[in-house]
């Protein structure tokens, strides 16, 4: 298009003989006090010099930009005036008669073609995506890293194929894993790859994770992630790399095993030494976890202080933690100390301190590249004074329909007066209601209409009895009920310091007739 674009120029021209736009310029270098060229007129030459059909601008347009409505040989007379006192005729006027300068003809043209280049980045033009590095992982640590595909042609599920460049020797492609041909990883690592120790995630069609379970110290190097093409062309990139440090392991967390004995009421303070050192700015959390019983699995969280130096306490202790009564400190440069202050019946079980290293990425995430726990410790509490049974009784236990049912709950404690319970009404497991301490009631929804009718009643009849009360029992009455009764340390508290469970009793309703 370019040679055409040309040809338009080197057509119009007379062999030996300069043209409009070499005298005008000539006239005006000639005489420099001519300044009131019209610039609009002069652009939209420009643009008229491919025999685009353009029109003029109007008078109007060019009037607005404070130009002179006059054709230009009839403006600056005596003025850039080349012998017979006129300049050239506008372009719109003379295309067929006047050439067009060479090099802004071959500059529009290239500018034209790299537009079209341009364009053409644009849409479907494949681009492979690495996670960026450098990135620093420890040694024995199992790491990810992602790739992805975009702007690509084909099924919408691309392949993936994974190597390495070592240190050692920079040039040289060392292949580890791919997701469509399974002799792809070359000896050093088929073992590992049969093994699952190195395997590849598909998060999706066009994105993968690269797992290595156990990091090497062998295993440092340039990672390059390449997609084999799904386009009808070669277009864009097919890979990209990232680099992977492997750095020492060396964080050390210990605590003192131990069994320890407390009074309820009593101060607990346990300590956890925790340590590392690495080149590379890294952050360190710690944190305390509680399991209620031996044979537990899932771990409560205690407290924490987190990464960005906040201290974060797990749900069931978020009110004491608020109270002061739960506290974390850091008391040398290495020593951690957990306090809780009114330890209570609920805190008994093992209790563990965890600790990890935080790395910023250059993406600007931060992720743990070591974690650690400490053995465990055990601490039992003794109850004081908090002994707690609980009785269920019915005036009769065989009725027929229509009959009234009557269910007392009642409470043996010790200084009952000045302690706070919530009782629940339990049918074959599953809630009916329950009183708060402040004696509130809710009922389960499925009995809300029936309580609105006044068929069910139940209510705090004094500290030790709780009453529920069913009016004209159907046969959807029918089952086992109990009383469950837990002790909490506030009325407003939710985390229970006991709970206890009335046994069983079984209520028969006989259809009529």
């Amino acid at each position: 298009m370019a040679a055409e674009l040309a040809g338009l120029g080197e057509a119009r021209q007379p062999a030996g003989s300069p043209s409009n736009w070499e005298q005008a310029t000539s006239a005006v270098a000639e005489n420099p006090s001519c300044a009131k060229l019209d610039l609009p007129n002069t652009w939209y030459e420009i643009w008229s010099f491919g025999r685009l059909s353009l029109p003029p601008l109007s008078s109007g347009s060019r009037s607005r930009r404070g130009a002179s409505s006059q054709p230009l040989s009839q403006r600056q007379s005596g003025c850039c005036s080349r012998p017979g006192g006129r300049l050239p005729l506008p372009l719109w006027k003379r295309t067929q008669a006047e050439p067009f300068p060479m090099e802004l003809t071959r500059c529009l043209a290239a500018a034209f073609l790299l537009l079209i280049f341009f364009l053409g980045l644009s849409s479907g033009q494949r681009v492979v995506t690495v996670q960026k590095g450098p990135l620093y992982r420890t040694e024995g640590s199992h790491i990810t890293l992602w790739c992805k595909v975009s702007g690509y042609q084909g099924p919408a599920e691309q392949n993936f194929q994974w190597s390495i460049y070592l240190p050692s020797a920079p040039e040289r492609e060392v292949q580890i894993v791919s997701t469509v041909d399974p002799s792809f990883p070359y000896a050093i690592y088929t073992q590992r790859v049969r093994s699952r120790g190195i395997y590849v995630e598909r998060v999706q069609g066009d994105a993968v994770l690269l797992h290595i379970t156990d990091l090497q110290d062998r295993d440092a190097g340039q990672y390059e992630c390449h997609t084999p093409n799904t386009n009808e062309r070669h277009f864009g990139s097919y890979s990209a790399k990232t680099n992977l440090s492997v750095i020492a392991d060396t964080l050390s967390v210990s605590m003192v095993p131990q069994v320890l004995t407390h009074n309820e009421g009593d101060l607990v303070e346990l300590t956890c030494e925790v340590s590392k050192s690495t080149a590379q700015h890294t952050h360190l959390s710690v944190g305390w976890y509680h399991l209620h019983g031996a044979g537990e699995h899932r771990a409560e969280e205690v407290l924490t202080l987190s990464k960005d130096f906040v201290l974060k306490p797990g749900p069931s202790y978020a009110p004491r933690f608020l109270a002061g009564d739960v506290q974390l400190n850091k008391v040398g440069n290495t020593t951690y100390k957990l306090s809780i202050r009114g330890v209570e019946p609920s805190d008994q079980g093992q209790l563990y301190c965890e600790a990890a290293v935080w790395i910023e990425d250059p993406d600007q995430m931060w992720k743990d590249i070591s974690r650690k726990q400490t053995g465990r410790m055990t601490l039992a509490v003794v109850s004081q004074g908090r002994d707690l049974s609980v009785e269920i009784t019915a005036a009769e236990g065989s009725l027929s329909e229509g009959d009234s049912l009557q269910l007392n709950c009642t409470l043996g404690s010790q200084k009952s007066s000045n302690r706070h319970f919530q009782v629940r009404w339990l049918l074959n497991g599953m809630e009916v209601a329950r009183v708060d301490p402040h004696g509130v009631l809710t009922w389960e929804e499925e009995y809300e209409e029936r309580a609105k009718l006044g068929q069910l009643q139940a209510f705090k009849q004094n500290n030790t009895v709780y009453v529920l009360i069913i009016y004209e029992v159907g046969l959807k009455d029918n089952g086992t009920y109990h009383c469950s009764v837990s002790e909490v340390k506030t009325p407003g508290d939710f985390h229970s310091i006991q709970t206890n469970v009335s046994s069983g009793i079984q209520v028969d309703v006989k259809p009529i007739g």
